[in-house]
């Protein structure tokens, strides 16, 4: 089980920041503030994400609050293939402790596919090192197929694609396997309920909630899947937060379980960059599965 440095355990509503910037920073600090104080403690943060942008605002949300009472995740990016790879991992390491004011991260992850680490080992090597320095309390992944996470792992996190359209990794037997699983996109940016699946209109109106509070109610509460979101506004964080304090019937949570989307079952996706041909042969890399519409 995941915990902050304080032994708090991790809630299964995770922060993301995908699109934070400095634009729109006052909104992004006042909702991260209000995600912390409903009880919200996990954040991901990707200096990919504006160009550290992200990171700044983020830094500056969390500011006055105990560090130990929030769990940090800090993903990796670059293309770690040569002989400066442990110097580059620390590098950007340390760029992220210092634009946090702090000494140490919770965990450091993978945050692309891995065929980007020409040597893996070197790298698993390196963040291992910094795990035992004490500049990372655990080490995560994503994006891995289940045959390289057997092969690289366990891990202690674990941020992947799973919602109720897209079930590869429960196909493949990640879902099985991977310690801390913590879904990215599950709500498909709202692209889910504008489909109005039947079922999920039904349960919806049975229920009382919102289609999205129907998802992350099954995700979270039957399939014991945790989940990155990012809201902007009290309204939403609040919505997301009341998605688990109801329970559906065992029925509903089986129907959901046995919904399949032909679409998202029948598309070709890779686990690594594709190819120019694999792109023309309309295969897909995994992170851009929930980014794709069903006809």
């Amino acid at each position: 089980m995941l915990t902050t440095k304080s032994g708090e355990s991790v809630f299964p509503i995770g922060i993301g920041t995908w699109t934070i910037n400095k634009s729109n920073s006052n909104e992004n600090i006042t909702a991260i503030k209000y995600n912390l104080l409903r009880g919200g403690n996990l954040i991901e943060l990707n200096y990919h994400y504006d160009n550290w942008e992200s990171v700044e605002v983020c830094a500056e949300a969390i500011k006055e609050i105990d560090r130990s009472q929030i769990f940090i995740v800090v993903a990796m990016m670059g293309n770690y293939n040569n002989n400066k790879c442990e110097e580059d991992i620390e590098t950007a390491l340390d760029m992220y402790l210092e634009k946090l004011g702090t000494d140490y991260v919770d965990c450091i992850s993978w945050g692309t596919t891995i065929d980007n680490l020409k040597d893996p080992t070197n790298y698993f090597k390196t963040v291992k090192k910094l795990k035992k320095q004490g500049k990372t309390r655990f080490i995560g992944i994503s994006n891995i197929t289940c045959e390289d996470y057997k092969k690289y792992g366990p891990f202690d996190y674990f941020e992947g694609l799973y919602n109720f359209e897209c079930r590869i990794n429960q196909d493949n037997g990640l879902l099985e396997i991977a310690k801390n699983f913590f879904a990215y996109q599950p709500l498909r940016r709202n692209r889910t309920s504008q489909m109005n699946y039947p079922l999920l209109l039904e349960l919806s109106n049975k229920y009382g909630k919102t289609q999205n509070q129907i998802i992350l109610n099954w995700i979270i509460k039957n399939k014991q899947i945790n989940v990155l979101l990012k809201a902007t506004d009290k309204k939403h964080i609040d919505e997301n937060f009341e998605s688990i304090e109801f329970e559906m019937d065992r029925n509903d949570y089986d129907a959901m379980d046995n919904f399949r989307s032909e679409f998202f079952d029948n598309l070709q996706v890779v686990f690594h960059t594709p190819t120019e041909e694999e792109k023309s042969q309309g295969k897909v890399v995994i992170h851009q599965v929930p980014n794709q519409n069903p006809i």
